[in-house]
């Protein structure tokens, strides 16, 4: 039987001494498991952000950690946000409405509506004195080597793409903004790790994940859209306030992500083991390749027409995604 330990540092050591949760920890706070230990012994004195962080990735722990660590660092939770005025659950009326588009919208638009309903939700329920934020959902582009949902080749996934988006002030405009995301980002990380993925202050995310850092957010976090084994892509949430997503604000976002798996079908699912996520250039550096997309679309359809290939405009769309993912990708090695 543990015995009780009256430190932090002792419950992180009895934590640790199972070397796969040593492993797992030591991987979400992008840390050498061998940190872990010298943490442990009292040999190493971790960052305080390191420390919010260790609450986070051990939520069955969380009370006791709190205590423990306060007991060592009496100021560090003093200025956060841990006793918080807002609902520590969806609202039950906002599950019957989930539900409700689920089952009597057409399959053409329920995934929009579902996934629209939820951001908007959060916005209401996190951010209810508009302080500053924005959610936005990253889906899974498709390999262009799948050619229709029931391919028995499973394509590989090489970035994400923002298709749905919404923000309160400084955030006015998010809706229209698309952007892709590789393994350089904290969604393509989040989507690979099937687990979410938090950054406390703009500093951290500058450190970790600089080429889609912006002045704009301090927290954000990156939570995969996920069944079992099998991603559909992440939901993000930016926040204009450092070391936000505590408590429960974290409960409440990784709720809603479990949510968000009701707006996507079964083959919009891609096995983990099937990402193969690419490089891509930093947020500011893809509009161009994005810019006229309909446009884009447009031709894509004339030259299909063309070949005696006619396509309908959603097919041309994703065709023409796949289209800017690839020079995306391109343009990355090239400068690379």
């Amino acid at each position: 039987m543990t015995q009780e330990t009256s430190t932090w540092r002792g419950l992180l050591g009895q934590i640790i001494s199972d070397a796969q949760e040593r492993q797992r920890i030591a991987d979400l706070l992008r840390v050498n498991p061998i940190t872990l230990t010298r943490w442990a012994n009292a040999r190493s004195k971790p960052r305080a952000e390191s420390l919010r962080q260790l609450i986070d990735v051990l939520p069955t722990q969380r009370q006791r950690l709190i205590e423990l660590i306060t007991g060592e660092y009496p100021r560090l939770f003093a200025e956060e946000a841990w006793q918080e005025d807002i609902a520590p659950l969806i609202p039950s009326n906002f599950y019957t409405r989930v539900l409700n588009i689920h089952t009597t919208s057409s399959l053409f638009l329920r995934s929009s509506a579902i996934c629209i309903a939820v951001l908007q939700q959060i916005l209401a329920q996190l951010d209810p004195t508009k302080n500053g934020m924005e959610v936005c959902i990253a889906q899974c582009v498709p390999s262009q080597s799948q050619v229709a949902p029931s391919d028995v080749q499973w394509p590989r996934i090489h970035s994400l793409r923002t298709t749905f988006g919404r923000g309160t002030p400084p955030w006015n405009n998010h809706e229209n903004q698309t952007v892709f995301f590789g393994a350089e980002s904290l969604i393509g990380q989040a989507a690979l790790r099937g687990h979410y993925i938090v950054i406390q202050t703009r500093d951290e995310k500058q450190r970790h994940f600089p080429a889609h850092a912006t002045a704009l957010e301090e927290s954000i976090i990156g939570l995969p859209i996920i069944r079992t084994d099998r991603v559909a892509g992440v939901l993000s949430i930016a926040s204009t306030q450092p070391h936000f997503f505590v408590s429960t604000r974290l409960g409440l976002a990784i709720h809603y992500a479990e949510l968000l798996t009701l707006a996507f079908e079964p083959h919009e699912f891609y096995r983990i083991q099937d990402l193969d996520l690419g490089l891509l250039p930093p947020a500011q550096r893809q509009q161009s390749a994005i810019a006229n997309f309909q446009l884009q679309v447009t031709q894509t359809m004339i030259q299909a027409q063309q070949q005696g290939e006619p396509l309908t405009r959603p097919v041309a769309e994703l065709r023409t995604w796949q289209e800017i993912e690839r020079r995306l990708l391109h343009q990355t090695w090239e400068e690379a």
